[in-house]
């Protein structure tokens, strides 16, 4: 089906192929099994959708499978309690959000799966792999939509940067607003 707009989140952990090389296999699945199931709670706590998980990245989304919105909100505030559960727990980690139209569905013959397709699921991805450890990089796009439903962010802007397959691109760090925290939000 298509979908006119909604927002996409990648979570992924720093350094975790080097460090789980470390566990022994019930150790590993016990660690995700938890790190998965916090997300899964904030999720349901915030209205996204999960879409899947690779590895240790997580791929969830706001808008799917009912419109919302709100989602470009949603994604945020998630975006911002899995930053501040995962720092409260020192894991190093990075997230990266898009904004935009996209295809959604159910695919395969065994273990049917719902999945979203789409250049915004792919520069999601990508933001995900640019951003700092410890931060969230956002796309204009996200930013400019986020900015029409709340003012209680705040952006950190990077210089223009090459990505891979949709060339140059303006990008963000979000953060909650100096104003919001102080206001106690």
């Amino acid at each position: 089906e298509e979908v006119r707009e909604a927002s996409i989140v990648f979570v992924d952990l720093v350094g975790f192929t080097a460090w789980s090389k470390s566990l022994m296999p019930e150790e590993l699945r016990g660690f995700l099994e938890e790190f998965f199931g916090e997300l899964d709670q904030l999720c349901s706590q915030y209205g996204l959708e999960k879409i899947k998980t690779i590895g240790d990245a997580y791929m969830a989304a706001a808008g799917v499978p009912i419109e919302d919105f709100a989602h470009s909100v949603k994604a945020a505030e998630f975006s911002l309690a899995v930053q501040q559960t995962l720092s409260k727990r020192s894991l190093s980690h990075r997230i990266g959000i898009d904004a935009g139209p996209l295809v959604a569905g159910i695919i395969g013959k065994h273990k049917f799966s719902y999945d979203l397709w789409g250049e915004v699921v792919n520069t999601a991805s990508r933001m995900e792999n640019l951003a700092d450890a410890g931060s969230i990089r956002i796309t204009s796009r996200f930013k400019t939509l986020l900015e029409t439903q709340s003012d209680v962010y705040g952006f950190q802007p990077h210089p223009p940067i090459e990505v891979k397959g949709l060339g140059s691109m303006d990008t963000w760090t979000l953060s909650r607003s100096k104003k919001s925290e102080s206001q106690g939000g």
